[in-house]
């Protein structure tokens, strides 16, 4: 955020989870079992959804 004001643009964030980290061994989730177009369809609505911001 700090950077998009220093820069004078718009900065918007977007979370993205796909395994867990607070187990004693670690949960892969759908990392990894996803495929490459579901990750660029993600992206896409999170790109999309700013430029309607």
């Amino acid at each position: 955020m700090a950077v998009g004001q220093f820069r004078g643009v718009d900065v918007y964030q977007f979370l993205y989870a796909a395994d867990c980290l607070d187990e004693s061994v670690w949960n892969k989730r759908i990392l990894g079992n996803m495929p490459d177009t579901m990750r660029e369809r993600l992206l896409k609505i999170a790109l999309e959804t700013a430029i309607r911001l």
